[in-house]
């Protein structure tokens, strides 16, 4: 069966308070969305389609140039719209594993584990039980119940599903596309369907380089990395 990914970095990095795109920023030396790239495109994925900022497009191409099998597009307003519009460019069978650009830690073994899953379930994805309590409060702050921390787990990408499946459920909730807070990962759109979501276990060092302190991090584990010869 054949394996396609997208890789969304079409976000606005604000939360970096950085004009440039956090896939860009340099971490051991390379940007961070080439980590993704290199791993993805050495594990035979046939295609991958690159979402960016429409404003920013060029400073991506030198890098997604560099492999054959990527293809870079503008992203749209949300991540939703950009997954959206990077499935129009995928046709017929596979499967599609969908991931951000911000995780450049990702191992070829989560990729494969959840690719396997999604191949015999149509639908997976990687995550990590809390370690936390969590509680849900009012819009004031106050405590309104305890969440049961058994039950509750943090998601990662890669997310990997069955391609038409996929199709399916973007084209069946067009209407959430432009909803950030609607549409916080793929796999939402298969639950709202009644389709089953299998899990495969992720990985610590799978983290999103959100803040300065992520990146920070990133580094870290690369160099412990490195030192166990990984």
């Amino acid at each position: 069966m054949p394996a396609y990914a997208i890789i969304t970095a079409a976000g606005q990095s604000l939360r970096m308070g950085l004009s440039v795109p956090k896939p860009l920023l340099l971490l051991a030396g390379r940007p961070v969305l080439d980590y993704s790239l290199s791993l993805f495109a050495s594990l035979g994925i046939e295609r991958i389609i690159v979402t960016a900022p429409q404003d920013k497009m060029a400073l991506f191409a030198p890098l997604t140039a560099a492999y054959q099998q990527v293809q870079l597009i503008a992203g749209g307003a949300t991540r939703a719209e950009s997954i959206y519009l990077a499935l129009g460019c995928l046709s017929g069978e596979g499967l599609v594993l969908v991931h951000d650009g911000a995780r450049p830690l990702v191992s070829s073994e989560l990729l494969l584990r959840v690719k396997e899953k999604a191949a015999s379930l149509g639908a997976a994805i990687p995550v990590l039980p809390l370690k936390d309590t969590v509680k849900e409060v009012d819009d004031g702050g106050a405590v309104e119940t305890t969440l049961k921390r058994s039950k509750l787990r943090l998601v990662q990408t890669p997310q990997a599903f069955n391609l038409s499946l996929l199709k399916e459920a973007y084209e069946k909730h067009k209407n959430l596309l432009n909803d950030a807070e609607a549409l916080t990962d793929d796999s939402s759109l298969l639950e709202k369907m009644g389709h089953i979501v299998a899990t495969v276990s992720g990985e610590e060092q799978n983290i999103k380089i959100t803040t300065p302190g992520d990146l920070n991090l990133a580094e870290f584990y690369l160099r412990m990395r490195k030192a166990s010869g990984r």
